[in-house]
């Protein structure tokens, strides 16, 4: 059997290629991302965990039942909803 003196043929370079492709790829997916660039002014801004006192009184007057006021919560008023029902004159 004769052994070819050409040192690069078709059948050699697909392994190199493929193993080069794939180290490429390997470095492209562990690359580093950077996050993208903050607005500008945002060193300016300064962010406070909580609401404001305006979104807190915005907040207090949508969720405020006024019927909650002088309600008794120990009792069981379930049965009194039928109660209110008819008999009014």
């Amino acid at each position: 059997m004769k052994r070819s003196t050409e040192p690069f043929r078709a059948g050699h370079l697909r392994p190199a290629f493929l193993a080069g492709a794939l180290f490429a790829t390997a470095m492209l997916a562990n690359a580093a991302v950077t996050p993208p660039p903050l607005p500008p002014g945002s060193n300016l801004v300064k962010v406070e965990p909580g609401m404001t006192k305006a979104e807190q009184k915005r907040e207090e007057r949508a969720h405020h039942h006024k019927g909650h006021v002088k309600k008794d919560v120990s009792k069981d008023d379930s049965k009194d909803k039928d109660k209110d029902k008819g008999d009014k004159k």
